[in-house]
């Protein structure tokens, strides 16, 4: 992520109402909240590095349980609210034709967009679901996601998680996306 992507996504976060407790909170003695920023960069660092809320009090003079409590407040928002502002389905003909031209160039005409399933590990997972979520592919646990895009690095739909064990084909079969098309 670049540092306007960050700014672009602090300043959004910060329009929230969800992160108003980091925004403009006070904690009981009347002590400003923790810098939204570095609570950011904390959320990010966990989902895209596995860093753990202690490495991150360690970096951030932060405590643990404060990045935990933002990353669900963050998990949450970027679910509902960031999720729908940058993934955006094509829903007629017409869209779909505005992100043909790189297909075209290169020999594949009538191709709109790329879809595979990514797979996102799980660190923890309930004894019960394991069987499910261990995949083929890898030998961590995880869930599978069906995403598409387009090559101007732009995230078309990508489906809700499906247990790792499903294949392509399944994966497929499921996905609100591809069997609209």
């Amino acid at each position: 992520m670049t540092y306007e992507q960050f700014q672009t996504t602090l300043v959004k976060v910060k329009r929230s109402y969800l992160f108003d407790r980091w925004v403009t909170g006070r904690d009981a003695t009347g002590k400003p909240s923790s810098p939204i920023e570095l609570m950011v960069l904390g959320a990010m660092r966990h989902l895209g590095r596995g860093l753990t809320f202690d490495d991150l009090e360690e970096c951030t003079a932060i405590h643990e349980e404060t990045h935990r409590q933002f990353l669900h407040v963050c998990i949450e928002w970027g679910s509902n609210v960031f999720y729908d502002e940058q993934v955006q389905m094509p829903r007629s003909q017409a869209e779909c034709h505005t992100h043909r031209n790189e297909f075209d160039m290169g020999g594949l005409t009538g191709a709109g967009f790329s879809t595979d399933a990514t797979n996102v590990i799980m660190w923890k997972c309930s004894h019960n679901l394991k069987q499910m979520n261990s995949g083929f592919k890898q030998t961590q646990l995880a869930r599978s996601h069906n995403t598409s895009v387009n090559h101007r690095q732009k995230i078309l739909w990508s489906a809700r998680g499906h247990p790792s064990r499903w294949n392509d084909k399944t994966l497929a079969h499921h996905d609100e996306f591809l069997v609209s098309l």
